[in-house]
């Protein structure tokens, strides 16, 4: 009994060191995740206003009208409206060109 006793203690402990491995990395996910969503929502007005500035804004519009929408994202990261001044290129540039342009077609 004291054996069978000690393995499951054992079991019970490697089971308990896995799962908070596995809830720490989820923390990680989900902090991660969080971070795509708040620079997407932050960058995506800030997209849209470099579009509409645009000397060419009727023509990039139209442009970007008759493109189907993977296309669409590879036009405004090209055009270059994704980028704030001064700073690195985005990670989550794709997911910001997207939702910029999901408001942009809507015009």
């Amino acid at each position: 009994v004291s054996d069978h006793a000690a393995t499951m203690e054992q079991a019970v402990q490697g089971a308990t060191q896995k799962l908070v491995r596995m809830t720490s990395g989820n923390a990680e996910v989900a902090r991660s995740d969080a971070v795509d969503v708040a620079v997407v929502a932050a960058l995506t007005p800030v997209c849209v206003a470099n579009f509409r500035r645009d000397p060419d804004v009727v023509a990039n519009l139209v442009a970007l009208k008759e493109v189907d929408s993977w296309n669409q994202r590879s036009l405004i990261e090209k055009g270059g409206w994704i980028s704030v001044a001064g700073s690195e290129p985005l990670e989550q540039s794709s997911s910001v060109a997207k939702a910029c342009g999901e408001i942009l077609v809507k015009e």
